[in-house]
Order: structure tokens, then sequence, then C-alpha cells
């Protein structure tokens, strides 16, 4: 990411850019729901595009750590792919640096 703002309450918005060969990737939105530790949910859009989607982000605890569910909604079908795409390398990433020793409990 080259530039993040985050105003994280509910109403508050945010904004993530990443720029890469001279293309900017934006992405915009708003929190709708904040419960820490479990849910979260906000609308998303992406490089100004006149839909919004919703992603609500949900976890669970386990006897032995938690299961997280994603779901992203109203996402355009021609977007469908490079957004499943995207979420997969973010939870991945995330899942990388949880498991890391080093990543506090």
């Amino acid at each position: 990411m080259t530039d993040v703002e985050i105003d994280p309450r509910v109403a508050g918005s945010f904004r993530l850019a990443n720029g890469c060969g001279g293309e900017l990737t934006e992405y915009r939105g708003q929190f709708m729901e904040i419960a820490r530790a479990r849910r979260l949910v906000f609308n998303l859009s992406l490089n100004g595009l006149t839909v919004i989607t919703r992603v609500t982000v949900e976890i669970v605890p386990l006897s032995k750590g938690s299961c997280l569910t994603l779901t992203h909604q109203n996402v355009p079908h021609d977007r469908r792919n490079y957004l499943e795409q995207r979420w997969t390398g973010i939870l991945y990433g995330l899942g990388v640096a949880l498991s890391d020793p080093k990543c506090p409990p």
C-alpha cells in the first residue's frame, strides 16, 4: 500500500491506495458495523466504480484458534475472479503473519 487513511469507527471511512507501475488502485469504504474480535461490516468501492459492494467478516472462536468467514456481496461479474484472488492473497498473508512465532498472541 502506498497510502492509507482509516477512521476506525462506525460510519468512519477509509481509503487504501496502491501505486504500481504508474497505475493507481484505490479502495474506499465506510464501516457499517464493528463488533471487536467478532464481526466487521463495511461498504467498499474500487477505483470510483458506481457499484458499492458490502464486505462482512465474521470470526468465531474455536477450542483451538478461530474460524474466519468473509462474504463480499454485490460484486460485478467482471470483478469476481479478481476480487476472489485478492481476498485469497490477503487472507493467506494474514494466516502466515499469525502463525509466525514472533507474532504476539
